[in-house]
């Protein structure tokens, strides 16, 4: 299980879908491997979706702490690239 730390989280009223933020332990590979070493993974800012028994609203949305119980359990993370700015 990699080690997330909650960034934010938020649904859509009547949608059943949790959008979930956090700062993943060895996300993305930093460094190839070598002859001699292993590859090198550092953490990074990553999304995830979970899907709700239910519509949520304000009387059954989870708690922040409810969602960070969640963060070891949800294994499909999607890094979210960095925002880049042309040079221009």
């Amino acid at each position: 299980m990699a080690h997330a730390q909650l960034i934010s989280y938020s649904y859509t009223k009547g949608s059943d879908v949790l959008h979930v933020q956090a700062t993943v332990d060895d996300a993305v590979q930093v460094l190839p491997a070598t002859h001699l070493d292993p590859p090198e993974f550092d953490s990074a800012h990553c999304q995830a979706v979970i899907l709700w028994d239910e519509p949520l609203d304000h009387t059954n949305a989870p708690t922040r702490e409810q969602v960070e119980r969640m963060l070891p359990w949800i294994t499909d993370w999607c890094v979210i690239p960095p925002i880049t700015f042309d040079d221009d």
